[in-house]
């Protein structure tokens, strides 16, 4: 027995329906002239298929349907009639056509086997199965039934009953389904009459019906449970849910399948996505305490849809198949099933399905680690923070899961099972009938022009989208055997094994989890006296890694590296480069370079002295000196990570870009974050001011500017989420700190969606939830400074999403001459949640120009911060700050000299990789583009007067918005 079970588990569950019901067919070209052999091997090939298929063990239709399908159907459809929608006919008559076919031959007959969650039609059956149905039966059900809907002769009668209300217009498109039912195999259905309840909750009981002869009434209704035994039939939805402007399954369905190929699942944002009303159940209220906050990530972003407000802004931020932008997508029932389940599942993304207390029809089919991850009830929070965890660390399994449950819906719930589903569903039930149907007296006939011609606006437009002008080309597919009872009882059990599988999984990590936690707490003490020993011996490392003041070189590494090969040396080359001919540029430097000039002009009337530079040692974390175009550094004290390195990188491909070009250098550099040289120190004529402390970091420009272009390109700005989105270290700075306060919460929502980053724990899993190029999916970015101003500005900008800056007190190179409501909408750093909600609220009704601002400021950073201007402005104002010197640069005693090799050659991993990627091999074709002058004060006044008006503006549109 044990045996026949697992042939059975793996026979019918194991795999979805159909899956290898179609092998691909090799079409082959019929050529000019056969050989014997070829002939006699396709005639004996054929006669073996014959054979078989006329011996009944090889069933030639499930092979073929699909083939002939797609071979056929273009002929096929040129044979069929449309019988279009007659509103002229029912307006004159208010009677429903009788041109459409009664009956139909199918154009091809064969059929294929149902989807296997056809045999829960059986089980749901199965009550009646002894008895049969009585009309006593029936009109017990009347108590509970929205309407009774009676079939007799191929025609559709309702009576309504108005004692229970209707809610919104589930009745008319459950309606609307069965005609079209009709109209997709007429003349197929036989004589029946039915109770129908549109509510959500199932209310026949099975515990009211355990006494023989007892007679539970058949009442349809979209959804039941374990306890009761109303019969699951296909919902309203299928037809258009015209409040929430869901349009029919079938346009539905295929845009979600276009809106799955916008964005690979690897390229989705890696947390676990839901959006939905969280008023009308505790469940999701209670779920919505998971949501991301200052003090908890538990992997998910819950957001709050109001169907009332989304009514009034024309439902442009609840289209579905824009939210298939995030690996993980959460079900959570409501008041009882919910009908967003099937578009959650279609998403190619696991569907974090939260313990369900109900079914719909074909829900029941669906197994948990297959088609969908099972999350706990009652631990929410920590369950899906798991699933994420664990989808994140098996990547390949967990798109493996989201790909078999949207398979399931998209090629076992397509439009033609659903009918096929709804036809023998009745069909079995007009089986089990013991009286003959009969139309009561305040019955009324129904068709698709009674329902549709008498409906207005998106209710008529979804009816007539969902209308099916033709019947079926082929038979409705073969109804599957009914369950043997040892069937359906190993089904459960697997499906509870493979659950409880999970929550084993689940209980130890969290386990280990905590187990670390007590390891960590119990060393506390140890780990404090072993940190002061390890401090030193790190220093001591960082030290023999940096660069060697006695020896004049860079210590390499024993170990072999990974990435590709570079010519290694412990010296420079001994020849200089020399200056190439370069194409003249007649190109003007972007307007930002003018900055320069005020940036230097402390120094126009002094110039730069020795006795000045010596000044900044005390702050400075090094020196860099260019003598005859070789570079020498001089290290003073240790950076924060190794930001004097990758600058002095950059210097370097910048010689390497314009060799020859750049004159003698002295420069001072401090690495911290916030300036040092206080104008308020040197306000006195007699002081001389230090030389500027340049803070530039040069990265892997180029290739990160080109993947977040490409990732703009991937989804359009009405498509994104239309909040604002923030990601970064929380912990560094006041403001930042504050910024957390306004995330969404079950009590509140700002229109902001605000995560932590934690660098260590990113390091550890390798970058996987941190990359720039798939985080341009909102439809507006918040930028917030640190402890000063923030790399992660360039960033933000270029995301064609709208920047919200917050009041920024520091600025870099470039971000002077942006401007408000231009390149970027400034944020009021003291309301700061109140100010954000403003902004997301004026851009969603503004959609249009809140789309220009988020195209500008993209556009200033893709085109005039490409690397060549980025080259160009260092090149320029490390010229100009040349011409101050009033001597002439020396190499210091204890400076080493430095270029690219040593410094590829001296490290490993990332850091390598970034180096090799990033090195300048080519020198420039043209020379720097050509410096704009400097302002003059009017014109620099004038500039400052603007943005602070632009400013002024938004801040009184937000003063009336509050009023």
């Amino acid at each position: 027995m044990k045996e026949r079970n697992e042939k059975l588990k793996n026979e019918f569950w194991l795999r979805p329906a159909f899956r290898n019901n179609s092998p691909k067919w090799k079409y082959f070209k019929k050529k000019t002239t056969t050989t014997l052999t070829t002939s006699l091997t396709i005639f004996f090939f054929l006669l073996v298929v014959s054979l078989l298929f006329f011996a009944g063990w090889f069933d030639l239709a499930k092979y073929t349907s699909h083939f002939y399908k797609k071979v056929a159907a273009p002929t096929i459809q040129s044979q069929i009639l449309e019988f279009p929608l007659d509103c002229a006919a029912w307006n004159q008559s208010n009677k429903c056509p009788i041109n459409y076919p009664t009956s139909y031959k199918p154009l091809n007959p064969n059929n294929s086997t149902c989807p296997e969650y056809f045999r829960w039609i059986h089980e749901d059956l199965k009550p009646w199965k002894e008895t049969g149905i009585t009309r006593e039966m029936l009109e017990k059900g009347k108590r509970n039934a929205h309407f009774r809907l009676i079939i007799l002769d191929g025609k559709i009668y309702v009576e309504k009953y108005n004692t229970k209300k209707f809610i919104q217009t589930r009745h008319l498109y459950t309606m609307y389904g069965i005609v079209q039912l009709l109209r997709w195999y007429p003349g197929k259905l036989p004589n029946l009459e039915i109770m129908f309840d549109t509510d959500d909750r199932p209310v026949v009981r099975s515990k009211d019906y355990q006494k023989p002869n007892s007679g539970p009434p058949p009442l349809f209704r979209y959804c039941s449970d374990w306890h009761s035994l109303d019969i699951v039939f296909p919902d309203w939805s299928f037809w258009g849910w015209a409040e929430t402007n869901i349009r029919p399954w079938r346009s539905v369905i295929q845009e979600i399948k276009e809106g799955n190929k916008r964005t690979k699942w690897k390229d989705r944002v890696p947390f676990a996505y839901w959006k939905g009303n969280p008023h009308v159940s505790p469940i999701r209220k209670d779920l919505m305490k998971c949501n991301i906050t200052d003090k908890q990530n538990f992997h998910t972003l819950l957001y709050v849809q109001d169907w009332d407000d989304q009514s009034k802004k024309g439902f442009k931020e609840s289209d579905l198949a824009n939210q298939c932008t995030h690996r993980y997508k959460i079900y959570v029932e409501g008041w009882a099933w919910s009908v967003s389940e099937k578009y959650i599942l279609a998403c190619d993304s696991p569907t974090l399905y939260i313990k369900p207390h109900y079914h719909d029809f074909f829900m029941r089919g669906m197994i948990p680690q297959q088609h969908y991850w099972p999350i706990r009830e009652n631990n929410k929070c920590g369950s899906l923070n798991f699933a994420v965890q664990w989808g994140n660390n098996h990547t390949h399994k967990a798109e493996a899961i989201g790909k078999a449950g949207s398979d399931f819906i998209h090629e076992d719930m397509k439009m033609e099972y659903v009918f096929d589903y709804m036809f023998h569903l009745l069909n079995e039930y007009a089986k089990l009938l013991k009286f003959e149907p009969k139309i009561p007296s305040e019955a009324v006939e129904i068709c698709s022009e009674s329902l549709a011609c008498t409906s207005q606006g998106i209710w008529r437009k979804f009816m007539e989208e969902g209308l099916e002008k033709s019947p079926s080309y082929t038979n409705p597919c073969t109804l599957p055997p009914p369950y043997e009872p040892q069937e359906i009882k190993s089904f459960v059990e697997q499906k509870i094994k493979a659950t409880q599988q999970v929550e084993a999984w689940e209980n130890e990590f969290w386990s280990n989890q905590n187990n670390k936690q007590l390891r960590i707490t119990s060393s506390i003490k140890t780990t404090i006296g072993f940190c002061i020993i390890l401090l030193s011996i790190l220093a001591l490392t960082i030290q023999w890694m940096d660069i060697s003041v006695e020896t004049g070189s860079l210590e390499k590494s024993n170990k072999v590296d990974i990435f590709p090969e570079v010519s290694c040396s412990i010296k420079c080359p001994r020849v200089s480069p020399m200056k190439p001919e370069f194409r003249s540029s007649s190109e003007s430097c972007p307007e930002y370079f003018r900055w320069i000039h005020e940036d230097l002009r402390p120094w126009k009337e002094t110039g730069i002295t020795r006795k000045m530079v010596e000044k900044a040692r005390e702050v400075a974390h090094f020196r860099v000196v260019v003598v005859n175009g070789r570079v020498y550094f001089e290290k003073y004290k240790a950076t924060f990570q190794k930001r004097d390195i990758v600058t002095l990188w950059g210097i370097l491909q910048l010689l390497s870009f314009y060799p020859g070009m750049l004159p003698d250098l002295d420069l001072i550099f401090e690495c911290g974050d916030q300036p040092v040289t206080q104008r308020s120190d040197y306000g006195k004529s007699k002081d001389s001011v230090p030389p500027p402390l340049p803070e530039l970091s040069i990265r892997p420009w180029d290739k990160l500017e080109k993947d977040l272009q490409q990732s703009n390109e991937m989804i359009k700005w009405t498509e994104r989420e239309p909040y604002a989105y923030w990601k970064g270290n929380a912990v560094l700075g006041e403001a930042r700190r504050d910024l957390i306060k306004c995330n969404v919460s079950g009590k509140q929502d700002w229109n902001a969606r605000i995560y932590g980053l934690q660098w260590a724990l990113e390091r550890r899993q390798g970058y996987k939830t941190s990359d720039l190029a798939t985080q341009c999916t909102h439809r507006y970015k918040i930028y917030v400074e640190g402890l000063a101003w923030s790399v992660s500005q360039k960033y933000i900008l270029a995301c064609d999403s709208v920047a919200l800056l917050i009041n920024p007190h520091y600025y870099d190179f470039y971000t002077r001459s942006l401007l408000p409501t231009v390149h970027y909408w400034p944020i009021n750093e003291k309301d700061k949640c109140k100010s954000i909600k403003f902004a997301v609220d004026w851009g969603n009704k503004n959609a249009k120009k809140a789309q220009e601002i988020g195209k500008a400021g993209s556009k200033f950073v893709h085109e005039e911060l490409q690397m060549k201007y980025i080259y160009d402005y260092m090149f320029h104002l490390l010229t100009e700050y040349a011409k101050l010197l009033k001597y002439k640069p020396t190499i210091p005693r204890d400076a080493v000299e430095v270029c690219s090799d040593t410094l590829i050659c001296s490290t490993k991993g990332i850091r390598k990789k970034f180096r090799v990627h990033s090195r300048i091999n080519n020198v420039s074709s043209s020379e720097p583009c050509t410096m704009p002058p400097s302002w003059s004060p009017a014109d620099l006044q004038n500039f400052i007067d603007r943005k602070q008006n632009l400013t002024k503006q938004v801040e009184l549109w937000e003063e009336a918005q509050s009023i």
